[in-house]
């Protein structure tokens, strides 16, 4: 027994091993299994909706609603399927965060699997997040099929630029995870060049050295006061193309080595002219170590500084 309200004789009760309760699940008479859910699944979705609770106790009460309505959900109604899939996403959501990436996948698998003709005209804010999230836990489980299928299906539909760019960011993030740095890098400088920054296709000694001047005199024209006090960058295009650059650091340190400082003078760049993010201080951080290269130790404290 979970919870007792001896006032109200409100009762909530579980089973204190997962057998035991696999166990009752077997003696459901197959017929009246999705009539049984259908019903368990409704009680605990009413519980759910009645007030505020601690966040774990949402999080196992929406995984517990999300494994009864898919059981039942040859018998959901419209709005109840509609209902379904916001909590589907909610508890895929908390399961990715969890590091709980096969019951993410699973959950977020079953909800991209059974949007309807429509949805992604009704409701394409969270069909889409669907797909993403799906495409997300599905790399992160070790299903590469899956997730590209999710991702190409996403690209398929997305309606803005900004929409394409997050599916492909999770293409970016899986090849990182997977050690593939070459198509890491390769992916995201055409991103990249889809939100307006470039690179040098072969970039070199010299691209190299006009980056580090350029970036410097930036930094010199807005002074380290002002930088410190800079707001947070509200471009969207701005932000996701600093997390991208970051995200790629290490991959292009392994696979394209003359490309790393560039990404570190475009950090510093971008984050001078849009404002910080919260990949601004790992710029600044080897942009400081590449002025100790090019023997500019008389700043590269100050550079240093900022990172911090």
């Amino acid at each position: 027994m979970r919870e007792v309200d001896e006032t109200h004789t409100n009762f909530a009760w579980r089973f204190a091993h997962d057998r035991i309760r696999q166990a009752a699940h077997a003696l459901v008479d197959p017929a009246m299994a999705e009539s049984v859910r259908l019903a368990v699944g409704g009680h605990l979705l009413r519980r759910l909706d009645e007030g505020p609770a601690s966040a774990p106790d949402r999080e196992q009460r929406v995984f517990e609603v999300v494994e009864h309505l898919q059981a039942a959900r040859g018998a959901l109604g419209g709005a109840e399927r509609v209902r379904l899939e916001e909590l589907q996403l909610e508890a895929g959501r908390h399961a990715i965060a969890s590091a709980a990436f096969g019951t993410a996948h699973a959950i977020l698998s079953t909800a991209a699997g059974h949007v309807e003709p429509g949805a992604w005209e009704d409701r394409y804010d969270r069909v889409l997040a669907i797909h993403l999230e799906s495409a997300r836990a599905a790399w992160l489980a070790g299903d590469r099929d899956a997730m590209r299928a999710r991702i190409d299906e996403a690209l398929a539909r997305a309606r803005t630029p900004m929409d394409r760019v997050a599916a492909r960011e999770i293409e970016i993030d899986a090849h990182v995870g997977e050690q593939r740095f070459a198509e890491a890098v390769s992916t995201a400088l055409e991103v990249l060049a889809s939100l307006g920054v470039t690179f040098p296709a072969e970039p070199g000694a010299a691209d190299v050295g006009a980056a580090v001047e350029d970036a410097l005199r930036a930094l010199e024209a807005a002074g380290p006061e002002a930088i410190v006090r800079m707001p947070e960058v509200t471009e969207p295009a701005a932000r996701v193309a600093m997390r991208i650059q970051n995200a790629i650091m290490s991959s292009a340190y392994l696979a394209r080595p003359m490309l790393f400082p560039l990404l570190a003078c475009s950090l510093v760049r971008t984050t001078l002219r849009h404002g910080p993010t919260r990949q601004s201080p790992y710029g600044f951080a080897v942009f400081a170590l590449l002025l100790n290269v090019h023997y500019r130790i008389d700043v590269e404290a100050g550079v240093g500084d900022l990172s911090a």
